[in-house]
């Protein structure tokens, strides 16, 4: 049985997100929507600058803006859950704590929630606060 873990992709040289802490970020975020990570697909975090997440953003979403995080997925050959999720460390300044939020975000878009208009009042903000408060204490 293959352990589950996170490919970085590094395209911006942002430097400070390592496979080891993408994936105990998004081993977190899975487990707390109730995912068996030993089911889950290939899951990478692509780390690009502003015109590439631009460029996506306007391809996939029709909005010719940068934005902090995308996330695609994609059923895996066996039904497994397998996606990527893109991120522009340049959005929010470079911040590590932004950017590991960012990972949270995305595989929480991953996992199938969603937040609407209004995120500070979905449940998507709620399970990401607590994502992210257990992370922290677990350091």
């Amino acid at each position: 049985m293959m352990t589950f873990s996170v490919e970085v992709v590094d395209e911006a040289g942002y430097g400070l997100l390592s496979r080891e802490e993408a994936t105990r970020i998004c081993a977190q975020t899975f487990a707390a929507r109730g995912l068996e990570l030993d089911r889950l697909g290939e899951v990478s975090v692509a780390l690009v600058d502003l015109p590439t997440i631009r460029n996506l953003n306007l391809k996939y979403r029709g909005i010719d803006s940068p934005t902090d995080v995308l996330t695609f997925t994609i059923d895996g050959m066996y039904g497994e859950m397998a996606g990527e999720i893109v991120i522009a460390p340049g959005y929010v300044g470079g911040e590590a704590s932004a950017v590991e939020e960012l990972v949270v975000h995305g595989a929480l878009h991953m996992s199938g929630m969603d937040h609407g208009e209004e995120f500070e009042g979905s449940e998507m903000f709620r399970v990401q606060e607590a994502v992210l408060r257990e992370l922290r204490e677990r350091g």
